[in-house]
C-alpha cells in the first residue's frame, strides 16, 4: 500500500494525513476462492476501498516543564443526525466521537477523551 501524504508544521506542532492508495482487487476474483483464501480477499478488498484518512498529530513539548493538551474539533455535517460516542465494546478498541452511520473521528490511543457539546472557549477555561 502507498499512502499520500500530508504534511503541515507550525513551531513544535506537526500535524500529517495521510491517504492510501492502493489498487482494488479483482471482484471476479472472489467467484474462484473460499474458506480462509476468500475470508483474507475480503479483507484485502475492505482495506482498498474503505473511504477513510489518517491523521497524526506529533506536539514536542520537550522543551517545556508544562504539560499541553490537543483538541481536535469535529463539526457536524448532518442536521437530521446527532453525534454519538463511540467508547464502548462496540466499537473495540476505538474511542472518539461519530455522526449517523457514514462520518467519525476516532482513535485507539487509550489517552483520548471523546467529547460533544463544548466549545473550545468553555472547554479551555475548564
Amino acid at each position: 500500500m502507498i499512502c499520500a501524504q500530508i504534511l503541515f508544521i507550525a513551531n513544535d506542532l506537526t500535524f500529517t494525513i495521510y491517504n492510501q492508495v492502493t489498487s482494488v482487487p479483482d471482484p471476479s476474483d472472489a467467484d474462484t476462492l473460499s474458506g480462509s483464501a476468500l475470508d483474507a480477499w475480503h479483507e484485502t478488498m475492505k482495506q482498498a476501498i474503505v473511504p477513510a484518512v489518517w491523521m497524526e498529530i506529533t506536539i514536542d513539548n520537550t522543551s517545556s516543564d508544562r504539560s499541553r493538551r490537543a483538541f481536535i474539533g469535529y463539526s457536524r455535517t448532518d442536521p437530521y443526525t446527532s453525534l454519538r460516542h463511540l467508547d464502548n465494546s462496540d466499537y473495540q478498541s476505538l474511542k472518539g466521537v461519530g455522526q449517523g452511520s457514514m462520518t467519525a473521528i476516532a482513535s485507539l490511543d487509550e489517552n483520548v477523551h471523546p467529547a460533544t457539546g463544548f466549545s473550545m472557549e468553555k472547554s479551555y477555561h475548564n
